[in-house]
């Protein structure tokens, strides 16, 4: 397996595992709210579920390798969670002035949601 697919490949790896598996679920969730699923394991799916967990989307995960599956803790958050969830992980790595840079280009950027453009630029910034 290839470590690193490229930016649209993994950004497509996420947006299929939310689409898929998790927003059925997620989307029903209020703000706060956990709940553990099950996810048939692959191997494009481990940086995709460790991204989310950056976010915290996904606040825990284990991998039963004899079941071949995923069981995934999901946590409701709001925008302004994924977003500062997203300016931590940033400021472990970076200044205080590109985190802010950052911060503008994901508020200001034209994707659908939040989730997705926090999605985005963490894949962005692990490939630069």
């Amino acid at each position: 397996m290839n470590a690193f697919q490229g930016v649209d490949i993994e950004i497509n790896n996420i947006l299929n595992l939310l689409t898929n598996n998790i927003y059925r679920v997620y989307n029903d969730l209020q703000v706060g709210q956990t709940h553990q699923i099950t996810i048939p394991r692959s191997d494009n799916l481990d940086k995709s579920i460790y991204r989310l967990s950056i976010l915290k989307i996904v606040s825990d995960y284990t991998i039963d390798w004899n079941a071949n599956q995923y069981t995934v803790t999901l946590h409701r958050l709001t925008d302004n969670e994924y977003l500062t969830n997203l300016k931590i992980y940033l400021s472990r790595y970076k200044t205080p002035d590109y985190v802010r840079d950052a911060e503008a280009k994901i508020v200001n950027a034209n994707d659908i949601n939040m989730l997705e453009r926090c999605i985005k630029y963490i894949v962005s910034f692990a490939y630069n």
